[in-house]
């Protein structure tokens, strides 16, 4: 902050050294008048000190937000309106709070039509979901666009899209979590997150805004690393980190063209981090039956709703949820031109070869756009290959263990979840700097007693690695499958916070 608003943000040795000038001034002024002591002295020259120690310290502070050099010292003393314009001289614009957001499953016990009003309030934790939109949700039998769906015998449901009623930082909302709701219902048994929650982000500060400024200084075309992160930056202000392999790398496996296992070059492999959560996706795809397995009817279905896709986590036939036994990836994984091959059982009546069903599948968004960037002939280079990789995702957990509570869980949760999914390439997350990371948010009366982190991180045909400790959480280091630091970005899955 540049301005000044207590008395212990002025340096006393700066108050003392503008009285003496004071008293020296007038001294020299009025050399008959004693002014050395006395009510004058501590009084009125010593207020006056004052303000002008603030004033100076406020006017250095100001100079600070315009440099660079002052800036990465010290990112808290400058002022965002401040710094912005620094920034914008280098083509760098800070990226603004984002909206969480997701879907709400509510469960009702009759087939009767009821009116979803606009602005309805969802309540978790501490945060508020709501409706962008009035619906009126027609029973089953109707006809209409916005109808119940029958989940079981005596259950009917609706799914409802819903967002955060303020933009920041917001815990992770797994699917399945329950919610509340101050609005009447009638026949309304609960409400449900219907699939895991697009995590929300808080306006991206000055130490952060600072790492992005080299690329931002790169020219927005084809050329080097810089320049094609510069030029998707621009393209994608939302996007968190880039990561190019190219020649030489250990991870690039697609330039050995020849009989002998050597690279020859021309290719790259650009790993992106679109957004700081992973998208989790819920749509409705045909599936295939196949045979009968074990009593229960085995069926199959091949899916390309979300190019850069992780796995399927969930399918559900007839509203029922269904065991996944086979999940592959034809193609490439994780690029715009993937697909993802699922097969699973059902004990569902087999009256159809074909069946409509709800398949959940976790994966980042805008893939296949982040790819039509780099295929622009205006921007790349003749003899260019470039494929857009969506990056291997580590799922953290982490607990946090801290001395007393003081009603701030919502905002120790919110402060990790935010700092881990703003993280790119880093390689490793540390207690440290997440401890660093609550130092604003902790009460006088709490301290920070151990910070203990656990990750899972998604690797090639269906691997997983695992790793726990109190210190870190780090990436693999697997060049051959390609995972290693420099393709694997982190994700925060749950904070569990204890007292001791």
């Amino acid at each position: 902050m540049i301005e000044v608003n207590s008395f212990d943000q002025i340096d006393v040795s700066t108050v003392t050294e503008y009285q003496q000038l004071l008293t020296q001034l007038i001294q020299e002024k009025y050399p008959g008048i004693d002014i050395s002591r006395g009510v004058l002295h501590d009084l009125v020259l010593y207020l006056h000190a004052v303000l002008a120690a603030r004033t100076s310290t406020e006017l250095s502070r100001y100079k600070s937000a315009q440099s660079l050099l002052s800036i990465s010292q010290d990112p808290t003393l400058a002022e965002e309106s401040v710094a912005d314009k620094v920034f914008s001289n280098y083509n760098i614009t800070r990226k603004s709070a984002t909206y969480s957001r997701g879907r709400v499953l509510l469960e009702f016990s009759e087939n009767v039509s009821v009116l979803l009003p606009v602005n309805t309030r969802f309540y978790y934790n501490d945060e508020t979901y709501i409706t962008s939109s009035s619906v009126v949700i027609y029973s089953t039998n109707s006809g209409a666009s916005d109808t119940l769906s029958q989940i079981s015998h005596d259950v009917f449901g609706y799914y409802a899209d819903v967002v955060a009623e303020v933009p920041g930082a917001s815990s992770f909302i797994a699917k399945g979590t329950e919610f509340t709701t101050d609005s009447s219902f009638d026949n309304l048994i609960r409400i449900t997150a219907a699939e895991d929650f697009t995590i929300g982000s808080d306006t991206e500060s000055n130490a952060h805004v600072m790492q992005r400024l080299a690329d931002g200084m790169a020219t927005p075309c084809w050329g080097n690393r810089a320049n094609i992160a510069a030029l998707l930056l621009q393209n994608f202000p939302e996007m968190v980190d880039i990561s190019v392999i190219g020649f030489g790398d250990a991870e690039m496996q697609r330039d050995k063209l020849t009989v002998f296992p050597i690279s020859v070059g021309g290719r790259a492999d650009i790993y992106v981090k679109t957004t700081p959560s992973v998208t989790a996706l819920t749509v409705t795809e045909p599936a295939t039956f196949l045979t009968m397995d074990k009593g229960l009817a085995r069926w199959q279905l091949s899916t390309k709703a979300l190019p850069g896709s992780y796995r399927v986590t969930d399918v559900r036939l007839e509203d029922k949820s269904c065991e996944i036994v086979k999940h592959t990836v034809t193609g490439i994984p994780h690029t715009a031109d993937s697909k993802i091959l699922v097969e699973f059982l059902s004990d569902s009546l087999v009256d159809d070869v074909n069946k409509d069903c709800l398949v959940t599948i976790v994966g980042q968004s805008d893939i296949d756009k982040v790819q039509a960037v780099l295929e622009d002939r205006a921007l790349m280079p003749v003899t260019n290959d470039a494929l857009v990789r969506a990056a291997w995702p580590a799922f953290v957990d982490v607990v946090v263990t801290i001395t007393s509570k003081a009603g701030n869980e919502a905002a120790i949760r919110n402060t990790i979840t935010n700092h881990i999914n703003n993280t790119g390439f880093a390689g490793v997350i540390t207690s440290v700097e997440l401890a660093r990371a609550l130092g604003d948010v902790l009460t006088n009366d709490q301290q920070l007693y151990t910070l203990r982190l656990s990750s899972e991180v998604w690797g090639p045909d269906n691997l997983v690695y695992q790793a726990s400790g109190c210190e870190l959480a780090e990436a693999p280091n697997d060049p051959m499958r390609g995972v290693t630091s420099r393709t694997t970005v982190f994700y925060a899955r749950s904070v569990t916070i204890e007292y001791t």
